[in-house]
């Protein structure tokens, strides 16, 4: 077992640490989980923070025994032991959504929710429309996965070009993050998001409820290889390279 450590540059009390301290994205991450943190005088920013956890023994900074990499908010790093990365399970939600197991990247298998209706596992509530109605609304935590889920949907169903390779691993964290303690940097850690057209068609295939178009490319991944069908992600600066 094993679980990532993080470092955040504040000064903040160990002992009675608030997730509503930490920063959002670590927030995201964390909500349902238990934190143990431990006060550091010289962290990987090579200034005194605190490292977090959701076990204790993994709250350490030892540069020797770690790899750790900025956050892309720069808010905060992320830490790992040199030995192992945490699997699957062992970022299991302490409670997950009903979905589809899917292979991410090198074959690991994760469960995704179903995220388009009629089939969707992500819950509502009944609430208030805008005109006053009463209606069946999305909880606010699954808001923005369900918004790029309906992107996704419509490009695939009117066979459209899927976008751009940031826009992908930004909407692949978002999707494991529902059942997983995983945001971005814990995904590229992981390495779960390989350039290949054909593993984004087969999760959105599982993900969108295209249980057919899934089924389909999961037996063309077994004896084909597709390069580069979404080109690479945006360099700072750059000009954003388009997905078939």
């Amino acid at each position: 077992m094993a679980q990532f450590s993080y470092f955040v540059q504040r000064e903040l009390n160990p002992r009675d640490l608030q997730h509503s301290q930490l920063p959002e994205r670590l927030q995201a991450v964390l909500y349902d989980s238990p934190l143990a943190a431990r006060g550091v005088d010289v962290g990987p920013a090579g200034a005194k923070g605190v490292v977090v956890s959701v076990e204790s023994r993994y709250a350490i900074y030892s540069p020797t025994r770690q790899y750790w990499h900025k956050s892309t908010c720069g808010e905060y790093w992320i830490g790992w032991s040199k030995d192992s990365l945490p699997s699957a399970d062992d970022l299991k939600r302490p409670k997950t959504l009903d979905g589809d197991w899917v292979e991410i990247a090198d074959g690991r298998k994760f469960l995704v929710p179903i995220i388009h209706p009629p089939t969707s596992t992500i819950p509502r509530a009944r609430g208030w429309g805008e005109n006053g109605e009463v209606k069946l609304v999305t909880l606010p935590r699954y808001e923005r996965i369900m918004a790029a889920g309906e992107l996704y949907y419509d490009k695939v169903a009117n066979s459209q070009p899927l976008g751009f390779w940031n826009e992908w691993e930004e909407f692949l964290a978002g999707l494991l993050a529902v059942n997983y303690r995983i945001g971005l940097e814990e995904c590229r850690a992981l390495q779960c998001c390989f350039e290949s057209t054909l593993d984004a068609y087969v999760i959105l295939g599982v993900c969108l409820g295209f249980d057919a178009v899934a089924a389909d490319l999961a037996a063309q991944k077994k004896t084909a290889t597709l390069d580069g069908g979404i080109e690479g992600s945006q360099p700072e600066g750059g000009t954003q390279a388009a997905l078939p």
